[in-house]
This record gives C-alpha cells, sequence and structure tokens, in this order.
C-alpha cells in the first residue's frame, strides 16, 4: 500500500513543479512581449504600474490647474494675478468715438507701463512715449484714458504721466537689493502677455572704451540685465518678482532694466509737486569697483577723472565750492561705503536740495573729510 502511495506522490510533486516553472516563464515572456512589443514608448514594468499611471491622469484631469501646480509654477501664477491689474498700455491718442479708424489695435502699442499711484500717476520710458507734445492715450484693464501730463526724469530714461482716473490698483514695489543671479522674474505685458524671465547680470554698466567707464555723479549707470530678448511692446513693463513686487523697469528689447530704486525721488517729487527733484554734485568719475588690472589696492570708490573734453570737477558746483580736485578718491558718503551695490551717484541721490554731507577722501595716500553742501540738479 505504501509503496502505491509513494508512486502517486512522484508524478503529482513532477506535476506541481512543472506548472510552477510553466507559470513563471510564461509570466516573463508575457511581460518581454508587452514590453518590447505591444507599446515600447510607455516603458511600463506591469500592467499594475500602467494602470495606476493612468488613475492618476484621470485624478488630475479633475483638479483644478492651482491644485496641480509646483511650488514654482505656483508662485507665478499667483504674481500674474497681482501684476495684471496694474499693467498699462500706452498708445498714440486716437479720437473718442464708434468709427472703426478710432479703434486700437495690437499694432498700434507704443509700449507698456504699469499704476503707481490710485489717483492716476503711471510710469514707463522716454522710448514709449519720447514726445511730451503728443497727444497719448493708456490702456489699464477695459479703460482707457488719455494722457494729461508727461514728466521726465533727467537722470534716467524713466518718464511718469498723469491721467484722469480714481481708485486705480497699484503697483507694489521692490527693491533690487532683493534680486539675485539667475532669479525667476517675470515681465508684465496686457498685449505680449506675462514672460517669465532669469537675472543675467547684476550691477551692469555698458562700457568698451575707456571713456565710457568714466562716468558723471549726475547720471545713473549700472542697470539689471535680463536673460532674454523682448519685442517692442514689451518696453516699459514692470519687472516683477515672485512676490509680486515691481523691482525694474524695462528699458530696451536686449532685456536691459532700470531698478525702481533709481526712481524713488523722481516718483515722490512728482507725485507731491508735479515736478522731478535731483540733487548735483557735479564730478567725473571711475566707479574702481568696475575696473580690472587697476594698479591701487583700492577696489571700491568714485576716482575723480577727466576724459573726452569732461573735467573731473565741473565749475560751478558744490564739488567745485568744496575744493574736490582731480585724482581723488571718495570712499564715503557720511557713514556710507561706496561699494559695487551703491555706487556714489546712487548714495548722493538719496539727500535733499541744501543737505551738508560729508565725503571721506582718500588724496595723496591720506584720507580727508570734505564736507559738501549738495544742490538741485536744473534740468536743461
Amino acid at each position: 500500500m505504501k509503496n502505491s502511495d509513494n508512486s502517486l506522490r512522484i508524478p503529482l510533486i513532477v506535476a506541481l513543479l512543472v506548472s510552477v516553472l510553466m507559470g513563471f516563464t510564461a509570466g516573463v515572456v508575457g511581460e518581454l512581449w508587452v514590453n518590447n512589443f505591444l507599446a515600447p514608448d510607455l516603458e511600463f514594468k506591469s500592467y499594475r504600474d500602467l494602470t495606476k499611471r493612468i488613475d492618476d491622469l484621470l485624478n488630475e484631469k479633475n483638479l483644478g490647474v492651482k491644485d496641480i501646480l509646483t511650488d514654482h509654477d505656483a508662485a507665478f501664477e499667483r504674481t500674474i494675478e497681482e501684476i495684471a491689474p496694474v499693467t498699462a498700455t500706452f498708445y498714440a491718442y486716437k479720437d473718442i468715438g464708434l468709427s472703426l479708424a478710432n479703434v486700437y489695435l495690437a499694432d498700434d502699442v507704443l509700449g507698456s507701463g504699469f499704476v503707481l499711484t490710485s489717483d492716476g500717476w503711471l510710469l514707463t520710458t522716454t522710448a514709449v512715449l519720447p514726445n511730451p507734445k503728443m497727444p497719448y492715450a493708456v490702456r489699464v484693464g477695459d479703460r482707457v484714458y488719455r494722457v494729461e501730463e508727461i514728466i521726465a526724469d533727467s537722470m534716467t530714461p524713466a518718464v511718469l504721466v498723469k491721467v484722469e482716473a480714481n481708485n486705480l490698483p497699484v503697483a507694489n514695489l521692490g527693491s533690487k537689493n532683493s534680486i539675485y543671479s539667475s532669479q525667476s522674474l517675470l515681465v508684465a505685458s496686457d498685449v505680449r502677455g506675462m514672460k517669465r524671465i532669469n537675472v543675467s547680470k547684476l550691477n551692469y554698466a555698458e562700457g568698451t572704451d575707456v571713456s565710457e567707464l568714466v562716468h558723471s555723479s549726475e547720471n545713473y549707470y549700472k542697470f539689471i540685465q535680463l536673460d532674454d530678448d523682448f519685442t517692442s511692446e514689451y518696453i516699459g513693463a514692470p519687472v516683477v518678482n515672485l512676490d509680486g513686487k515691481v523691482v525694474a523697469l524695462l528699458l530696451s528689447e536686449t532685456g536691459s532694466a532700470l531698478p525702481i530704486d533709481y526712481l524713488i525721488r523722481v516718483m515722490k517729487s512728482a507725485v507731491q509737486s508735479g515736478e522731478i527733484n535731483r540733487i548735483l554734485l557735479g564730478v567725473n568719475y571711475l566707479d574702481l569697483s568696475q575696473t580690472v588690472n587697476f594698479e591701487t589696492e583700492l577696489r571700491n570708490g568714485a576716482w575723480l577723472t577727466a576724459v573726452g573734453g569732461r573735467r573731473a570737477v565741473m565749475p560751478g558746483t558744490p564739488a567745485a565750492a568744496s575744493g574736490l580736485q582731480s585724482g581723488d578718491v571718495i570712499l564715503k558718503v557720511d557713514a556710507d561705503d561706496i561699494t559695487e551695490q551703491r555706487s556714489l551717484t546712487e548714495l548722493i541721490q538719496e539727500y535733499n536740495q541744501g543737505t551738508e554731507v560729508t565725503l571721506t577722501v582718500r588724496r595723496e595716500g591720506q584720507d580727508i573729510k570734505i564736507p559738501v553742501v549738495l544742490t538741485e540738479l536744473k534740468s536743461n
């Protein structure tokens, strides 16, 4: 009897082993066939994996855009929502009336800008509105306004524009100190849309000739360089960080942008008095932070020098009255050091007309203190 049972067990065990082996082999062959012949581009390892991904796709279809954005994309989305209502588009003025000739078209766009105050002050550039005597119009949201007044800044390409309006949405402003190289920003155009860009260079100063490296204390020369080109409709557009703050104004199609910090005095004086007040020192200088292989231990400062018919110290200016000389290196304005981040021009423009400042000056190897009473820069 026992021999009979043993004789039955052996075939059963063999059959079981063969079945397991065939099942395993069939699974491997089936998976290879699916991966290589059915849909090799899907690169799935099993039906279960594919099913999970299809389920994820179906779930995603039922979600809103904001539910599936990454944190970075969500930040852009929030910024777009904040900046879109304050973005302005400029045109040559057309008569009011129901006529095809009076319709503002995309081809009529002169450039962009943004709303500065709720009572109708806006900011753009001279490239957008080159002739203050010409009639212009500006669209904010779904309203078109006639430009009533244009005030140009004597030290930058910025212009302030006034329209008759109330309760306009306004832009929040941010400092260039919050910007870093390769940072993601947004350039906002109501016509061309919102363009993502990155910062290419900070404190960028153009200059291929030595004479171009010598700057007037009454001119800003350091800009923010963006990493892309733009169409003309973007000129004057706000450059916005992901906190929704305008940090610069786009100046050119090549991506040069003016830090909004340079316009603090302009914005205050224009809104309060309808005029722009700038401050005069009256020197021409080489910014030592821009120099390469310059034989001096100084790496920062403003070296007063003449170039191309321009004197180091301009006659009839506060600088001349104080006794500043060609060859002096200005190191500080009051307690503030001149650095790559803050030029002599930037520091001087933070003061009011009639203020006495103390300049720390390196002269013939010695540091001396020179008091200077600043005056108003008269516009041409």
